[in-house]
């Protein structure tokens, strides 16, 4: 499973995110600063090019987020364009929708190594980064309402997203005494609103499911969450990082 990670400035300070959730990828990163620094495929280009239009710094990288020697370099990269990390969004994900039943366990392990393990490489590599740099940084792992729930025919993904639930807790614990922030973001499912991404959802659909959920039911608002709908509170969360 490969990621592309980009890389910008969020007022003036370094972004470096591994993002995965396509629904959620281009609109709030704009609001988010002037440059900045992610990871996954071709939405994580477009994103990076929309950063630089607008007057941002921004790099794209491909790699393997269950590769350490990937996350080393992404991590040396981006202190050698900016001297720092200062925020890190581990949000990679193999979205794999199968079950108990029907959930080859090689594709199970693997999801699991992307969801976990690539949370895992990217948060420790960061870490240390911090660390030697002396960055009161913040980590953010993307959680999802399935890690709080769980979902019928979305086994691996529930149990990833799951997973760094404790993972959150146990790395903030650690992390604590130099000034790291460890946080979890749930999102609810969302609906894009970058044109093309509206446009592949509309050609392709969602996947086909045993067990067909109406996320847009369960919300009052009878619809679902857009990227705008999260921008208020991601900005003002990046932005209590400090030096």
């Amino acid at each position: 499973m490969l990621m592309r990670p980009h890389a910008r400035r969020i007022h003036r300070q370094q972004l470096l995110e591994v993002p995965g959730h396509p629904g959620i990828e281009p609109e709030h990163r704009r609001d988010l600063g002037q440059h900045r620094l992610v990871g996954a495929r071709g939405v994580t280009e477009r994103c990076a090019d929309k950063i630089i239009a607008a007057g941002g710094d921004a790099f794209a990288v491909g790699g393997d987020v269950t590769d350490p020697a990937h996350a080393d370099s992404v991590v040396s990269q981006a202190v050698d364009r900016w001297g720092s990390v200062d925020v890190l969004v581990n949000n990679a994900v193999w979205f794999n929708q199968k079950g108990l039943l029907t959930m080859p366990l090689e594709e199970y392990r693997r999801q699991l190594d992307v969801i976990l393990g690539g949370a895992f490489i990217f948060t420790k590599a960061v870490a240390k980064s911090m660390i030697a740099t002396g960055t009161a940084g913040s980590i953010i792992n993307v959680l999802s309402t399935a890690a709080w729930q769980g979902q019928p025919g979305n086994i691996g993904y529930s149990t990833g997203k799951s997973g760094l639930i404790n993972f959150t807790r146990s790395a903030a614990m650690e992390l604590a005494e130099y000034r790291i922030r460890v946080n979890g973001f749930t999102p609810a499912a969302t609906m894009p609103e970058d044109p093309e991404l509206l446009r592949r959802l509309a050609e392709n659909g969602l996947p086909a499911s045993s067990y067909p959920l109406d996320f847009a039911g369960q919300f009052p608002w009878h619809r679902l969450p857009t990227p705008s709908d999260y921008v208020r509170r991601s900005s003002s969360w990046l932005r209590m990082t400090r030096r």
